[in-house]
């Protein structure tokens, strides 16, 4: 019996208090980096959130990691934390 390994990797924002203030309140409507109503916070999912989800859909997390984007060079990078910005990478395995 041979096994299938699919991979998904997103991106996402948490839903916390500092990805309102930064996406919403300061990107959205004090640097205008994005447009208004770009971003609706109640919808922003937790990593929690998240893995429960791809769980409940037979997939398991493999990564978990914080982003981060430097608003001068708009350049990313990876962040200890993933109270703003996090990516994930799950697997599901599938017998053929």
């Amino acid at each position: 019996c041979s096994v299938a390994k699919k991979s998904v990797v997103l991106t996402t924002i948490n839903r916390t208090y500092l990805s309102y203030a930064l996406a919403i309140v300061a990107a959205e409507r004090i640097l205008g980096l994005v447009p208004r109503g770009a971003h609706e916070w109640e919808k922003f999912l937790t990593p929690d959130e998240l893995s429960d989800m791809l769980k409940q859909g037979g997939a398991h997390v493999h990564l978990l990691h914080g982003m981060q984007l430097n608003p001068i060079t708009l350049e990313w990078s990876w962040a200890k934390s993933t109270d703003m910005n996090y990516a994930l990478l799950a697997f599901k395995t599938d017998p053929k």
